[in-house]
């Protein structure tokens, strides 16, 4: 006769692969592995720290940084991704996030929408997240 412990270890042999096995899906790797999926879409990231591009914007009134994500599950780095927030929002953006690795233990998480760069700001990879929720008009204008 079976008893509630062995279902209860059954169980946990089980789910444990599955809920700890798998890399987070809060992490730029895991929205780039197919970001047609995504395109569009509100996404949450963890964001281990925050580097401001050193090229000028195109669009003054937009600021523009390279997150470095964190998988929250394996605590290893997670990718990085561009990020677009108000130009007037980037000093308190960099100061939330961090800008520095060193001495930061922990992610916060960012939100917004996950898209297309408009045009001039594209560089290796051309998607993004955009806080401001305006990314999608700059491209359909140019």
């Amino acid at each position: 006769m079976k008893t509630p412990l062995f279902y209860f270890l059954l169980c946990m042999m089980v789910l444990t692969p599955v809920l700890y096995g798998s890399e987070s899906n809060r992490t730029a790797n895991y929205f780039l592995t197919s970001p047609t999926n995504f395109d569009g879409k509100s996404i949450t990231v963890d964001v281990a720290f925050v580097r401001p591009q050193s090229w000028k914007s195109p669009y003054p009134e937009y600021a523009f940084f390279v997150a470095i994500t964190h998988d929250r599950l394996t605590r290893k780095t997670g990718g990085p991704i561009l990020v677009m927030v108000d130009a007037t929002e980037a000093q308190n953006f960099a100061k939330k996030y961090g800008t520095e690795f060193k001495g930061r233990n922990f992610s916060t998480a960012l939100q917004g929408t996950f898209g297309t760069c408009p045009a001039g700001v594209r560089r290796n990879d051309s998607w993004m997240i955009d806080t401001t929720g305006k990314a999608g008009s700059l491209t359909k204008q140019n």
